[in-house]
């Protein structure tokens, strides 16, 4: 079993690899088109996976509980908003407002995110 925060380098990684976001028509999505992922669609399973997710936050019940068994974990409430934070990551990218890649903006989000939560 590994915390959320030892997820945070495999998620930062998954996602520059995949080079862009999840979404559908603009909305950001867990699992999008071409088997892309957000952030925390990355830490859901195909077992646990439902797509009527795609309707819902990060910190909704059903969510959660899906993240939970995915990671086999309990998750509190900072690990809450440590979800939020790397959802807000995934979802600020917008081409128009952010210099830079893809790569460059997931990288150097992630790694600031990294070092608070070592900080801690």
């Amino acid at each position: 079993m590994t915390t959320l925060t030892e997820q945070l380098p495999i998620i930062r990684d998954a996602l520059v690899e995949q080079g862009e976001q999840s979404q559908f028509y603009n909305d950001c999505m867990y699992r999008g088109p071409d088997g892309l992922k957000c952030a925390v669609g990355f830490l859901i399973t195909d077992k646990y996976y439902d797509s009527s997710f795609e309707q819902e936050a990060t910190d909704a019940p059903q969510v959660v509980m899906a993240l939970e068994d995915s990671l086999d974990i309990r998750l509190d409430e900072s690990d809450i908003e440590l979800l939020n934070s790397m959802q807000d990551i995934h979802d600020s990218w917008v081409n128009e407002e952010v210099s830079g890649t893809w790569t460059d903006w997931v990288t150097s989000q992630f790694d600031t995110l990294i070092g608070e939560q070592d900080a801690n």
